[in-house]
């Protein structure tokens, strides 16, 4: 859907098609009307009323309004990304503007500038260097958002509600009220002063939706200069979304220079992102799964620990696909001891494939009481069956048991001494090699109970 010209803010009444709590009697209106970008699902919001054309002089700035719808959803629904070094998954610096040349160029700059809206609407502070990401022309930033207390990555889900081009009212009181106000947006971008032309790139599973702004779309030119816009993106209806979730955003600057006609152009021209924010209420934290891979010495399919001599086996190769997909979206081994894991995954229907390491099969599926401790592997296809993860989820129950013949029982002894004929008589058994297994050790013996070599029966 393509648009141009100016967006006018204007009032909307309670017969609007968004849900409206307008019997409470402390929640005002009028709600701000969008226009909606190139790419449908993307709406741009001015800050500023339009005054015909950059020499009317009674357009005026406006960015009050709209700043205070967000503002009051803060306190109860909305989220900064970026605002932390380890949310800043990439920055780079771009091409400095020959008028208001600062660019940012550490990330201590660029989480200084993500930090708040800080001066949304505010022609006045349109050179505060801190108050934004200055990227420069060409320049851009990729953030994530991270729960801090458990560093797992937190997914930006569609809600379900297709956004119809409006936020507000302003002076949300409540949670409610606040995601009313909200219009069924997920993901907010503030680009201060003139809007540059960027590339916005959202990052799923599966794939990538590439999003292009141009230069001055829906800013109208007031006597003071071009007023910011509010980049709002509705993940229902956006064109190429794949219905899963968001993992990151990238913004990156067109490395166009704005020209002067028909309006001229006021200080520096590039990418300027004052914020970037996502509802609460439409995250989920990443999920992991894991977990063992272990020699089954008696084929019971269940783990038995140290009293089997049953112990993790490294190097085992394991894949992790989507259901109903025959492509691995992640590959890993299981470390020297036995383990393996896979982090920050979408909330979906997964399923594992283990490789054997020659020589092994895999022992009985699913034996026993505790899902923690069998095997889960289908002998037939070296696959598990499909299983789906939730938000938070610590999935440590995919375990894959090997088998190849009975394990050597390790005798529980601190000193085995050896005659110089290699034999030595001990608790009915015939030892040829010494082992030193106290009762913590987790060691795996392959060889079968028949190597006569090794260890025989007293008659």
């Amino acid at each position: 859907m393509s648009s141009t010209g100016s967006v006018l803010l204007e009032m909307s009444d309670c017969t609007s098609n968004l849900q409206s709590p307008c019997s409470d009697p402390g929640y005002p209106y009028p709600r701000i009307n969008g226009t909606e970008d190139d790419t449908d699902g993307v709406w741009l919001f001015s800050a500023g009323t339009s005054g015909g054309d950059c020499t009317d002089p009674t357009g005026v700035p406006a960015g009050e309004q709209t700043d205070d719808i967000i503002n009051a959803a803060l306190d109860y629904n909305l989220f900064y990304m970026g605002d932390n070094t380890f949310e800043v998954l990439n920055f780079t610096s771009g091409i400095p503007e020959p008028t208001g040349a600062h660019v940012d160029t550490t990330v201590g700059e660029v989480t200084e500038g993500l930090l708040n809206i800080s001066d949304f609407g505010l022609i006045s502070e349109g050179d505060d260097d801190t108050g934004n990401f200055d990227a420069g022309r060409g320049g851009s930033v990729q953030v994530t958002l991270v729960n801090d207390s458990s560093g797992n990555t937190m997914f930006i889900a569609p809600d379900g509600v297709v956004a119809t081009g409006q936020l507000g009212p302003p002076g949300a009181n409540n949670p409610s009220a606040a995601e009313d106000a909200l219009g069924g947006y997920e993901i907010f971008i503030f680009e201060d002063a003139e809007l540059s032309g960027m590339t916005i790139r959202l990052r799923s599973l599966t794939n990538d939706i590439n999003i292009t702004i141009g230069d001055r779309q829906v800013n109208p030119h007031t006597s003071s200069g071009a007023d910011d816009t509010l980049i709002a993106i509705d993940l229902d209806s956006l064109e190429g979304f794949d219905g899963t979730f968001i993992s990151s955003i990238t913004i990156t600057d067109d490395n166009n220079v704005m020209t002067s006609s028909p309006c001229p152009i006021y200080g520096d021209t590039s990418m300027e992102i004052d914020a970037i924010l996502s509802r609460r209420s439409v995250l989920q934290e990443a999920a992991s799964v894991g977990d063992f891979v272990w020699v089954d010495c008696n084929e019971s399919g269940y783990y038995d620990g140290i009293q089997q001599n049953e112990s993790g086996y490294p190097g085992v190769t394991v894949k992790l696909y989507l259901c109903n997909t025959t492509t691995p979206i992640a590959t890993t081994t299981t470390n020297q001891s036995g383990y393996y894991n896979f982090t920050n995954l979408e909330l979906r229907s997964y399923y594992l494939e283990f490789v054997p390491p020659s020589g092994y099969m895999w022992t009985l599926q699913d034996q026993g009481q505790d899902d923690a401790l069998d095997s889960d592997i289908n002998a037939s296809t070296d696959k598990t069956a499909c299983f789906t993860l939730t938000s938070g989820q610590i999935d440590l129950t995919r375990d894959a048991g090997l088998w190849t013949g009975p394990c050597m029982p390790i005798p529980e002894m601190s000193t085995v001494v050896l005659f110089s004929t290699g034999l030595l008589t001990l608790a009915g058994y015939l030892v040829v090699r010494s082992r030193n297994a106290g009762s913590g050790d987790r060691r795996r013996r392959s060889e079968s109970l028949n190597d006569q070599n090794d260890i025989r029966r007293q008659e």
